[in-house]
């Protein structure tokens, strides 16, 4: 159930990692960072939940969200592979 509803969630990224305009971007990347790194380790995404770690704090550093846009749209991209190939695996496309 636990992996069923990660896809569910995920299927479609994090729409907030694709956000970067704003003066608020970089609050909201940090959150969904926060918030996304639990989930990814939860179903054993260890080595994504670490990028979103190495992410966050990157983010604390430079409030810049134009330097940092690339970056989080590469996250999304992995979670929404991460979620594919769960759902691959559980027979749910």
């Amino acid at each position: 159930r636990v992996l069923q509803r990660f896809v569910e969630t995920y299927r479609e990224g994090a729409p907030t990692l694709l956000a970067s305009h704003g003066p608020d971007a970089v609050t909201r990347w940090r959150d969904v960072c926060h918030s996304l790194r639990p989930a990814c380790a939860t179903v054993g995404a260890t080595r994504l939940a670490s990028e979103l770690q190495a992410f966050e704090q990157q983010l604390a550093g430079s409030p810049d969200a134009l330097a940092h846009a690339a970056k989080a749209r590469r996250l999304n991209d992995e979670l929404i592979g991460l979620a594919d190939r769960l759902g691959a695996a559980l027979g749910r496309v």
